[in-house]
């Protein structure tokens, strides 16, 4: 059984879905406490501001309304940021005559009819271009942070702007041919900056939900990011990418990402396995946040309590990623001394960290998941009778 202050934001979720799909409908009746919580993890105030209008607070309970306007206030900060960030990346673009790619919100976020909240801003450059735009940010004020790995550099931070995260490949799987996919780009609104071509643009959402980040399959901040990149592909496109998704390795996982987009679909219909991870997804918030674990470990432990319950795709993409060689030095003061005066020692405790770290986090993250599939059972068989 799901306890209420579980239920509660899951009645905003469904109450949110409702109303993107067009059904402008009353909020429920729930205390402060679950509106920040829903607010919190599906992060969608702006995009229901947009849908309700300027008399929004016409549709929200007096207990959500300054929690509301306080989440609407973070997320449109948050875009004008983001835009103010790629005006600037855009500028140096042009100068320097680079191709840089906007990828996934940040394509969104040119916007107003599409824009959704962001964490950080992540590029696309070819690898030479990609450490010279990073050096060009520095001259900007950022300074790299943290570490690369092969798919991207580290991160480009700057005090009061978003993260600037540059990806050197289009697709963590390597199912696209990297040529095709820079000679398909297609430029954006903003002079200087271009995008990935519709199916790619697709493809690269749905592995970004699907095999990265499985636990935000069902938000609906990234449903609204899958719903616009099917919106913009024609059906042929659509097609090609439901195949592969069908036949790639992670396709339960994948699949469930696809069948997402019904969630905000005109029918109303919520594919099945949605409504269970966004029960999963909250239980395990309310478990985890009130434990003020660092964030590193709230990650880490989260990571794994997904895996645990997705299935071995995902278990094994959580291990090869403790293996991964990373690039840049490693944020461990300690490590990244060793690194650069014993390079191969250095990599050892690099993995070493990130293998303990793991062993740490699987306890809790296997006693989470449990308990979660327990919680979660009477909403499975409700579910189940439904889908028959």
């Amino acid at each position: 059984m799901l306890p209420e202050s579980v239920r509660q934001p899951l009645e905003l979720r469904r109450w949110a879905l409702r109303v993107l799909r067009g059904d402008l409908a009353i909020a429920p009746q729930v205390p402060a406490t679950a509106w920040r919580r829903f607010l919190a993890i599906e992060r969608c105030a702006f995009p229901l501001a947009r849908h309700l209008g300027q008399s929004y607070d016409s549709y929200l309970a007096p207990s959500g309304i300054s929690t509301f306007r306080a989440a609407l206030e973070k997320e449109a900060r948050k875009i004008l940021a983001a835009r103010s960030q790629l005006a600037e990346i855009a500028l140096v673009a042009r100068e320097q005559a680079w191709q840089i790619v906007a990828l996934k919100g940040a394509v969104c976020a040119l916007d107003d009819k599409t824009a959704v909240d962001l964490d950080d801003i992540d590029l696309l450059a070819e690898p030479k271009t990609a450490h010279l735009l990073a050096d060009a940010l520095g001259q900007l004020g950022y300074r790299r942070q943290g570490s690369g790995s092969p798919l991207h550099i580290e991160s480009c931070l700057r005090e009061g702007s978003l993260p600037v995260e540059i990806h050197v490949s289009a697709d963590v799987t390597g199912v696209l041919d990297e040529r095709r996919v820079w000679s398909a780009l297609q430029p954006l609104s903003m002079d200087g900056l271009f995008r990935l071509a519709p199916a790619d643009h697709l493809w690269q959402v749905i592995v970004h939900l699907g095999i990265q980040h499985p636990y935000r399959r069902g938000v609906i901040r990234d449903l609204l990011v899958l719903k616009r990149a099917m919106e913009e592909c024609d059906p042929q496109a659509l097609g090609a990418v439901r195949s592969r998704t069908a036949t790639h390795a992670h396709g339960a996982s994948l699949s469930v990402v696809w069948a997402a987009a019904s969630a905000l679909g005109a029918d109303g219909s919520v594919a099945l396995e949605l409504e269970r991870d966004a029960a999963i997804r909250h239980l395990m918030n309310s478990w985890i946040t009130p434990l003020h674990l660092p964030r590193v470990v709230e990650a880490d432990v989260g990571n794994w309590s997904f895996a645990l319950l997705m299935g071995p795709a995902e278990r094994s993409y959580r291990w090869n990623a403790v293996w991964q060689r990373a690039r840049g030095p490693s944020l461990a003061r300690p490590i990244a001394w060793l690194e650069r005066t014993v390079p191969r020692a250095g990599r050892v405790a690099r993995v070493a960290l990130r293998l303990i770290r793991s062993l740490v986090a699987l306890p809790p993250a296997l006693m989470l998941a449990w308990a979660a599939s327990r919680a979660t059972r009477d909403l499975d068989l409700s579910l189940k009778q439904r889908g028959e």
